[in-house]
């Protein structure tokens, strides 16, 4: 991956979505609407993610 690449490079954490989403049926609301995610779903997932990984970033500092 060569974002991956790039962004560990200058000291960025890649973080890589995708496979933890695939697996997920409660991604897209439905049908061909591919812009909105079903609430609660993805998005807070996201979230939680985000903030543990900030966590653990501020403790390994």
């Amino acid at each position: 991956m060569i974002a991956k690449e790039i962004i560990e490079a200058v000291g960025g954490v890649y973080w890589n979505l995708e496979n933890v989403m695939e697996t997920r049926i409660d991604d897209h609301i439905g049908g061909q609407d591919c812009i909105r995610w079903c609430i609660p779903g993805p998005s807070d997932i996201w979230l939680n993610l985000l903030f543990v990984l900030l966590k653990e970033l501020k403790i390994n500092q």
